[in-house]
């Protein structure tokens, strides 16, 4: 699990969400978590949840939020790394307050989390759904993955 909160130092998160960059100063803290299921099904690869806290923010949640880390080195040179793009799932703002909390998954996890919702399991091989998940994110199954499915 990935800290937002950890700034400071040579480190700086940013949300991208549309047009819009978050950092230090609205970045208010949140979680990257990974998660890997044990079992041979659905889910049996790398997926992540991102939750984070944004200070006066307005959301697109039509767009998907980007979190990059920059690294400032001694040298005065910045390296950026990707932390992931993650889908929207919530946004609850808060009535008190200037902030929001946002709930946001990578590609595969929220694919998943539709079909759950629309309760296509039961109709379908685990195959079935794992080839329309990999086809909804614009990629394919490996043969490893199949065989295991099948």
């Amino acid at each position: 699990m990935a800290s937002l909160i950890a700034q400071g130092g040579y480190y700086e998160w940013h949300i991208t969400n549309g047009e819009t960059t978050y950092n230090k100063d609205q970045i208010m803290g949140g979680t990257i978590t990974d998660a890997v299921s044990q079992d041979g099904g659905i889910g049996n690869v790398i997926a992540k949840q991102l939750n984070v806290r944004l200070w006066n923010a307005d959301i697109d949640t039509t767009q998907p939020l980007v979190v990059t880390v920059t690294e400032h080195l001694p040298n005065g040179a910045t390296m950026t790394y990707p932390k992931g793009t993650f889908l929207i799932d919530t946004v609850a703002k808060s009535p008190y307050s200037e902030y929001c909390e946002v709930t946001a998954f990578d590609a595969l996890l929220k694919t998943e989390v539709i079909y759950l919702k629309e309760g296509e399991w039961s109709t379908k091989t685990s195959l079935e759904v794992a080839q329309e998940i990999a086809t909804d994110i614009g990629g394919e199954l490996n043969a490893d993955t199949e065989w295991i499915l099948d």
